[in-house]
């Protein structure tokens, strides 16, 4: 977690935040008029928190073994960052409605994970940040 806080800082993917104030990509940015309302993709630009589940399923084919914490837990997140789509290109979708190989509109890297983490599906809540 972020050092005095419940959150984990997390990169979301290019796509969940598409307006740069350099005017282009990469450096952390804003989430644009076509996040959210129907477009699948979650209005999460920098410092934009979310609450959110891990989900006992992977976006692979791989059995997920027993019952952990982490999915009776809820996680709070603060974006910190950006997962470009370049470089990232299974896991980061890069622009509004697009997917990434698994078919998923959204995604988060976690900083530094909460323990029992495998790239579980996080199913997630746009929240105020405090």
């Amino acid at each position: 977690a972020v050092a005095g806080t419940n959150y984990y800082a997390v990169a979301s993917a290019q796509a969940m935040q598409d307006v740069f104030p350099g005017g282009e990509c990469c450096w952390c940015g804003e989430s644009g008029p076509g996040n959210g309302h129907g477009s699948g993709t979650a209005p999460m630009g920098c410092l934009q928190c979310a609450k959110g589940r891990f989900i006992k399923q992977r976006p692979y084919d791989q059995p997920v073994w027993g019952d952990h914490e982490i999915f009776h837990q809820d996680i709070r997140i603060v974006v910190a960052d950006i997962c470009p789509h370049t470089g990232n290109e299974v896991w980061c979708p890069p622009h509004v409605g697009s997917v990434n190989t698994f078919g998923s509109k959204n995604h988060f890297d976690f900083a530094n994970p909460p323990h029992g983490f495998d790239n579980f599906y996080f199913a997630f809540t746009p929240e105020p940040c405090p």
